[in-house]
C-alpha cells in the first residue's frame, strides 16, 4: 500500500507550505538583491560623474569634454576602472602592506583617472603634477561624500512621497 500524500501532523503542514513558498522567496530575495547592486552602481556613476565634473571646475589643468558621448565615456570608464581597481588594490595592501590601506581609495582613483585619460574619445585630460594630485584628491572626497549622500536624499524623498 502507497503513502498517503496527507500531512501527518500540523508540523508536516507548516513544512510542506515553507517548503513551496521557499522558491517565490528566493526569487524575490535575488531580485531585491540585483535591484540593490544596479542601484549602487548607478549612484557610484552619479559621484563618479559629479566628482570628474567638480575636478573639472575646480583645478586648473583638468579638462572635461562636455560633448555628452565624450563624458558619458569617461565617466563610465573611470566607474567601471574604480570599481574594479579598488577592491584589487585593498587585497594587494591588506596582505602586503597593512598600513596603506587608508590610501587605497586614492591610489585607486589616480590609476582609475589614468585610465580613463587613456580613452582617446572619452575627453578626460591632466595635465601637471599638481593638477593629477589636486584632481585625485577632489575626485576621491567628491565620490566619496556622494556615494554616502546621495542614497540619503532618495531615501529621504521617498519617505516624503509616501
Amino acid at each position: 500500500m502507497g503513502r498517503s500524500r496527507l500531512p501527518l501532523c500540523s508540523a508536516d503542514a507548516r513544512f510542506a507550505r515553507i517548503t513551496s513558498a521557499e522558491p517565490r522567496r528566493t526569487a524575490r530575495l535575488a531580485y531585491h538583491q540585483r535591484m540593490r547592486m544596479v542601484i549602487s552602481f548607478l549612484v557610484f556613476v552619479a559621484s563618479a560623474a559629479l566628482g570628474l565634473f567638480l575636478a573639472s571646475l575646480w583645478v586648473t589643468g583638468v579638462s572635461l569634454s562636455l560633448h555628452p558621448v565624450g563624458f558619458v565615456i569617461a565617466v563610465l570608464v573611470y566607474a567601471v576602472a574604480q570599481a574594479v581597481l579598488s577592491p584589487f588594490f585593498a587585497k594587494m595592501a591588506n596582505r602586503y602592506a597593512p598600513a596603506f590601506l587608508g590610501g587605497v581609495g586614492l591610489i585607486s582613483t589616480l590609476v582609475a583617472l589614468f585610465i580613463a585619460t587613456l580613452v582617446p574619445s572619452g575627453g578626460l585630460q591632466i595635465h601637471g603634477v599638481g593638477a593629477w594630485s589636486v584632481a585625485t584628491v577632489v575626485v576621491w572626497l567628491v565620490t566619496a561624500l556622494a556615494t554616502v549622500l546621495l542614497p540619503l536624499l532618495f531615501v529621504k524623498k521617498k519617505a516624503a512621497d509616501r
